[in-house]
């Protein structure tokens, strides 16, 4: 990607679309493994164009950076003052000072949805900061007109703005709405389903909690089975998650409980159930012994590829219990 950001530079036709697309060419304009690709690159800072001039922002050369940062402070659009939030970090002290003078003035007019655009650079930028970060705090909760924009930004294609935006819903306002809450689970991005998955399970709604339960990603699958800790129906329901971890935490709630859960037997049985196979022959792999060896070996050949690699997984395990003798090799 740095490779094509440099090669767009040199075109003058860089497009930026999401915030840290605006870090990528700052890397790209900074390590020193580009050097080569970026020879003979000259950046202009008196062009009206905020992406090239904010690229000149991130250039080596301190001067440069310097009449780039003052030239962006001119320049409308979420774009030059993505830029200028970048210079926070800059390694020159004064440059420093100057981005974050123009920041403050510049947060405090600019329109919400670039004040909005901007929030997931100072996301990531925020505990480096050689100033105080109260200070944008501050600064953004002045700003009473941000709610439509926030909430807006919660479809916003770029998954970094879906998930600064719905971090500072439920640290400042406003409320997410019921249903776009709702539609935020089934959010492409599993950083975000693991942020609304614990703003949920605060929630009473056990369709929430199902939901949950459900999801592809095992951190969201955790979340929502710390809902079950006193249920052990519904512990043993899920007793074969694919994910180890969360195995774990299910047979150590059950324990809790005082619940006698068998795992190697009920793995064993739902070795022949090709809803709960993964989960099955995982588990097998941490309670099995030698002597379960036969059970394993006609899914060697499964159709399914993830179902044929545990499978060999599981009897490397077991064949590592029979050599030393784990369990005696008993049934």
């Amino acid at each position: 990607m740095a490779i094509d950001l440099l090669r767009a530079l040199r075109h003058r036709r860089l497009v930026l679309r999401a915030p840290l697309e605006l870090r990528a060419v700052e890397r790209a304009l900074r390590e020193p493994r580009f050097e080569a690709h970026r020879r003979g690159l000259d950046l202009p800072v008196t062009t009206s164009d905020p992406a090239l001039v904010g690229a000149a922002s991130c250039q080596r050369d301190g001067r440069l950076r310097q009449q780039a940062l003052e030239a962006l402070q001119r320049l409308p659009g979420p774009i030059a003052l993505g830029f200028v939030a970048l210079r926070l970090n800059d390694p020159f002290a004064p440059l420093r000072d100057l981005a974050a003078a123009i920041l403050r003035r510049r947060l405090a007019d600019a329109p919400p949805r670039d004040v909005v655009w901007i929030l997931p650079l100072l996301d990531g930028t925020l505990p480096r900061l050689h100033v105080d970060p109260r200070i944008w705090s501050a600064l953004f909760l002045a700003r009473t007109d941000l709610g439509p924009a926030l909430l807006a930004a919660l479809g916003d294609p770029a998954a970094e703005l879906r998930r600064s935006a719905f971090r500072w819903c439920t640290r400042h306002g406003p409320v997410v709405p019921a249903d776009t809450f709702r539609a935020l689970l089934r959010d492409p991005d599993p950083a975000l389903r693991r942020q609304v998955a614990t703003i949920a399970l605060r929630d009473g709604d056990a369709a929430l909690h199902a939901q949950l339960r459900s999801d592809p990603d095992p951190h969201v699958r955790l979340l929502g089975l710390r809902a079950l800790q006193h249920d052990p129906d519904g512990l043993l329901a899920h007793l074969f998650d694919p994910r180890a971890n969360n195995r774990f935490h299910i047979r150590m709630w059950l324990h809790d409980l005082g619940v006698d859960v068998e795992p190697r037997r009920r793995a064993l049985e739902a070795l022949q159930d090709p809803d709960h196979q993964l989960g099955a022959l995982g588990l097998l792999a941490e309670v099995g012994r030698g002597a379960d060896l036969p059970a394993v070996e006609p899914l060697l050949g499964h159709p399914r590829a993830a179902v044929r690699r545990e499978a060999r997984r599981t009897r490397a395990m077991l064949e590592a219990y029979e050599a030393i003798g784990f369990g005696g090799g008993a049934p």
